[in-house]
């Protein structure tokens, strides 16, 4: 059982808390957390999905993890706008470390000679031999004890339970629950060490199409976890129906206030407290099309609009309606309307 534990002093009235990852750590945190000998209620309330929603702002996020694993930094991700995604390198003494409550899920890519790897979680040691071309997987929002006998070398791959919710969405094309992935102290892989690389090399020597390039390597790392590691919990599917006139509304109003930026599905259906994929179902129902389709076809129609009722550049007219660059409109612009925006222009 995980969760959280509210302890209530009988003689004084005192409340505390902790979080507990077993029945055994439960005891010892109580020991510790409370004085002996004082009459006490305790209150255990289970880690359900529900509760590590809201205890998100508990949660430890990479750039925080060696606070309880210190080791010296070899690569970071963490200046990089890598959506869901980072990447961390670390070379370790031997270790016996606490991990806490993380917010995203660990993945360790081993790059080095072997090691012994030793994990426990209030009951037994589990013990293996890790290596070069093997991994280690860490759950999020769960404590536990690592340990390792020798110097390592590892790249950390962390991804949050958002991205492979979202990908699980598409991939199974249903409304999902819940999505649980639990620690693994050793399992060969072959392709999270190759994805490892590719984001190490794109860290070292990004050019151009890096944010295209990350954001297909999320997926296929995601993807990859669905398949091998996880186990998915679908929400029994309802009747999509159409918004309301109000949501309309909501939606118009964030696709006309946020077009100059990029922004995400996962972002627009939060407007309205919906899943990406739930939120995609009803708006090609509603508006006849794609949400990803609808918003480039209003970046086209209100180009057109500059270009036809201003003298903007077009560098300026790309970046008003939310195109990467010139070249982008261009391109999207001809395919959508038969004309270059250019020619369009000197035809007026």
């Amino acid at each position: 059982m995980r969760g959280i534990t509210i302890i209530i002093d009988i003689q004084t009235g005192a409340i505390g808390c902790t979080r507990f990852g077993c029945v055994a750590i439960l005891v010892k945190e109580l020991h510790s957390y409370w004085p002996r000998g004082r009459l006490c209620l305790v209150l255990a309330i289970s880690n359900c999905a529900r509760y590590r929603e809201l205890d998100m702002e508990t949660l430890i996020p990479p750039e925080q993890i060696p606070e309880w694993i210190p080791g010296t930094l070899t690569h970071d991700s963490e200046n990089r706008d890598w959506n869901g995604l980072s990447l961390k390198g670390y070379r370790y003494a031997e270790s016996d470390v606490e991990i806490p409550q993380m917010r995203d899920y660990m993945i360790v890519v081993y790059e080095n000679a072997k090691a012994r790897m030793s994990r426990r979680s209030g009951g037994a040691w589990q013990h293996e031999t890790v290596g070069s071309g093997m991994i280690s997987l860490l759950t999020r929002a769960e404590q536990s004890q690592w340990a390792w006998d020798q110097p390592i070398d590892v790249s950390h791959i962390y991804l949050s339970h958002d991205a492979i919710r979202d990908v699980a969405g598409e991939v199974y094309d249903r409304d999902i629950e819940d999505i649980e992935i639990g620690d693994r102290v050793q399992a060969a892989d072959s392709v999270l060490p190759s994805i490892s690389q590719v984001l190490k090399a794109e860290l070292n020597n990004g050019a151009i199409g890096g944010a295209l390039m990350v954001d297909t390597l999320r997926i296929h790392c995601c993807v990859h976890l669905l398949r091998g590691y996880a186990q998915t919990k679908f929400i029994t599917p309802r009747a999509s129906g159409l918004f309301k006139p109000s949501e309309r509304r909501v939606i118009d109003d964030y696709i006309f206030t946020n077009i100059s930026h990029g922004f995400s599905i996962a972002e627009m259906a939060a407007e309205l407290g919906l899943s990406a994929f739930h939120f995609s179902r009803k708006f090609k129902a509603d508006y006849g099309m794609p949400p990803h389709k609808f918003i480039m076809q209003e970046r086209v129609r209100m180009a057109e609009e500059l270009l036809t009722g201003t003298t903007n550049p077009l560098k300026e007219i790309a970046a008003k309606t939310g195109f990467s660059d010139q070249s982008h409109m261009t391109r999207t612009f001809s395919l959508c309307k038969g004309i270059t925006p250019a020619r369009l222009r000197r035809s007026q």
